[in-house]
């Protein structure tokens, strides 16, 4: 599977090392002597995911939207219209990202394809920008342990954080700790899994086939990571959350079965991981229905009883039993929250580690399921690899 991608092997990679508190001194309107001043904020890729948050930036960050980066001059016009008010700076083409970065701004929202996802952290970090950097962190072992290293050469310098909103979740934040404070006893086995449903190709006639390709990236496996590695990846960051640690090896099934006529990604999986001690968790994950709904949730059962957050609120159930009862809030605009709090008070997040490490799971559950065998931690590890997109720009 690997071959038929183009990917080449690298001998060592270490993801061993935590990343402390990562600090940053950017740009003056929010680091100066005004401390409600706006943040000013670049988006490196103008899709949907990128308009959704910077919108969401504008709600809870006291941000200004004044720097877009983006290959397609219709995506830098109409997310111009939309942020109009602000008057952003365009910047196109797929070297745009470098020119952003020398705007005057704070912080840089990255929502290009997971692909290029290394490369364009890497260059934010070496601006001293701010960034929060869409999940995946990277589509392969090796862009992972890229962004690992960018993260430990950051620290003390900049606060970077990446899109996993579910830790912000206030029901989710008390059932984990309940759970790590031993509501349940000793965990034994679990269940996940995210169903999705229909996206739309974004291609129109006349376009060459590399924009097809560009365009449509979610479906592009060396793009996109794959779903389990694009999307799935969210249910898969709560089970390492649960566990407090990462799984030590994996084996999936799963195909491309409905969903054939663009791109080459799976459209179903089915994985088991192991974590240190023994515990199974089994995730299940589908993308091709067209019935207006998706779910995602996880279970875990343990020797007192179980977390349940398969529907609704997280819950406990068994011997301490406990449920939510405050009221629903938005987790995207929470964690924006927190890291614009992050850069005004200086008490500086990192989640480059955390964002690596899930990520490297899902790659792992990929491998094992394209390969139809078992496959571990240090195979990844020592495997490093590497996809090539081979575009030509």
């Amino acid at each position: 599977m690997a071959q038929k991608h183009n990917v080449s092997r690298r001998t060592f990679f270490s993801a061993s090392a935590a990343g402390s508190a990562l600090a940053v001194m950017s740009a003056k309107t929010a680091l100066g002597s005004e401390a409600n001043s706006a943040l000013a904020v670049g988006l490196i890729g103008c899709g949907g995911r990128g308009n959704h948050d910077a919108d969401n930036f504008r709600r809870a960050a006291n941000a200004r939207i004044t720097a877009l980066a983006d290959p397609f001059e219709d995506r830098l016009a109409s997310t111009k219209q939309h942020f109009q008010s602000d008057d952003p700076k365009i910047f196109q083409g797929f070297g745009a990202y470098e020119k952003l970065l020398q705007a005057d701004i704070d912080a840089v929202i990255i929502t290009s394809p997971p692909y290029f996802h290394p490369e364009h952290f890497e260059a934010a970090v070496d601006a001293n920008k701010h960034v929060y950097l869409e999940k995946p962190v990277a589509v392969d072992a090796f862009g992972a342990n890229r962004v690992l290293k960018v993260g430990q050469k950051a620290n003390g310098k900049i606060t970077a954080m990446v899109g996993f909103q579910t830790r912000f979740s206030p029901d989710m934040q008390e059932a984990v700790k309940r759970v790590h404070d031993g509501a349940i006893g000793e965990i034994v086995c679990g269940q996940a899994h995210y169903h999705s449903g229909w996206l739309s190709p974004k291609h129109k006639p006349g376009m060459s086939e590399e924009e097809k390709r560009i365009r449509n990236w979610v479906f592009d496996i060396v793009l996109s990571g794959d779903i389990l590695v694009e999307q799935n990846i969210h249910v898969l960051d709560v089970c390492n959350w649960v566990m407090g640690s990462h799984p030590v090896k994996a084996y999936g099934t799963g195909g491309r079965k409905i969903r054939t006529a663009v791109g080459d990604t799976w459209d179903h999986y089915g994985i088991t991981v192991w974590y240190p001690d023994g515990q199974e968790v089994v995730f299940a994950s589908t993308q091709f229905l067209d019935l207006g709904w998706g779910d995602a949730g996880e279970r875990f059962n343990g020797s007192k009883g179980a977390f349940d957050a398969l529907v609704g609120p997280a819950k406990i159930r068994g011997e301490q039993e406990w449920s939510y009862n405050g009221e629903s809030e938005n987790n995207e605009i929470r964690k924006i929250e927190a890291f614009y709090k992050s850069i005004q008070s200086r008490k500086y997040i990192n989640e480059i580690a955390q964002g690596v490490e899930s990520t490297l799971t899902a790659i792992m559950g990929r491998t094992a399921a394209y390969r139809g065998k078992e496959y571990t931690w240090n195979e990844m590890i020592s495997d490093n690899e590497k996809f090539q997109a081979n575009l030509r720009f």
